[in-house]
């Protein structure tokens, strides 16, 4: 849209199909060709363990509980129309070629550790604590 000299308010959150968890997560392994086991738990599981939205969980905020601070669940919010930016000429790369980028880049980075996202020990703690329910 920037090239294009497009100007204004837009919402440009995109893809501008359904892109569930799982289609996103699958194609990651795909890509990686990765043999990881998804492990699909409940979202009263990972509030209930204290699962911090969006950062320990990144595109995750719970439908069906209150957040911290909150009076209602944020039921939607990831449901915005992007149709006045499509109109204007909005794009997406396809999905396999932003994974393949990320890939590249997350395999060249120097430092391993993340500030955002779940520890590996706490990630350990929930797997185990699923498989026992």
């Amino acid at each position: 849209m920037a090239e294009n000299r497009k100007t204004g308010t837009f919402n440009v959150t995109g893809p501008d199909y359904e892109l569930t968890m799982k289609k996103l997560l699958n194609t990651c392994k795909l890509i990686a060709n990765s043999d990881t086991e998804l492990v699909w738990a409940d979202e009263k599981f990972l509030v209930d363990h204290h699962v911090q939205p969006w950062t320990e969980m990144p595109f995750w905020i719970p439908e069906h509980f209150t957040l911290e601070g909150e009076t209602e669940p944020w039921k939607g919010a990831g449901s915005i129309s992007i149709q006045k930016a499509l109109d204007a000429g909005l794009s997406f790369s396809p999905l396999e070629d932003t994974i393949q980028n990320v890939y590249q880049w997350e395999k060249a980075r120097q430092n391993s550790e993340w500030k955002a996202g779940i520890s590996r020990e706490k990630e350990r703690e929930l797997l185990e604590a699923w498989s026992r329910k």
